[in-house]
């Protein structure tokens, strides 16, 4: 990639553009980020969690009255959720999953919300 094999100026030029794009706009082009291998390792790695990814739902209803529904026409995307590595004291978790968490780091799970 360019910031690979440029020099610490090329580095910090490109680096200040990626800032502004983002500034700008909250995202940015990266031409060249990655090299074609590390594109297919991570594509590759990403499919293996697709079965832990499920089909995102909305909230119909009032406060606490109501259901999840999911309706393709208004939210079409899909979400993995993630746990462990929980920062928040305990007493804190109220939005947090319920059930076992992962011994260490990060790792696919089914939340239930606590309420």
């Amino acid at each position: 990639s360019a910031a690979s094999n440029g020099s610490t100026d090329e580095v910090e030029r490109l680096l200040a553009a990626t800032a502004a794009a983002l500034q700008a706009d909250t995202f940015a082009v990266c031409d060249n980020f990655a090299l074609p291998e590390e594109v297919r390792e991570l594509s590759a790695e990403l499919g293996t969690y697709d079965e832990a990814f499920e089909t995102a739902k909305i909230w119909v209803g009032k406060e606490a009255v109501g259901a999840q529904l999911s309706v393709p026409t208004v939210r079409s995307d899909r979400i993995m959720w993630v746990c462990g590595n929980h920062h928040t004291p305990v007493d804190d978790h109220l939005w947090d999953s319920a059930g076992l968490q992962p011994d260490s780091g990060l790792a696919p799970c089914r939340p239930e919300v606590v309420m």
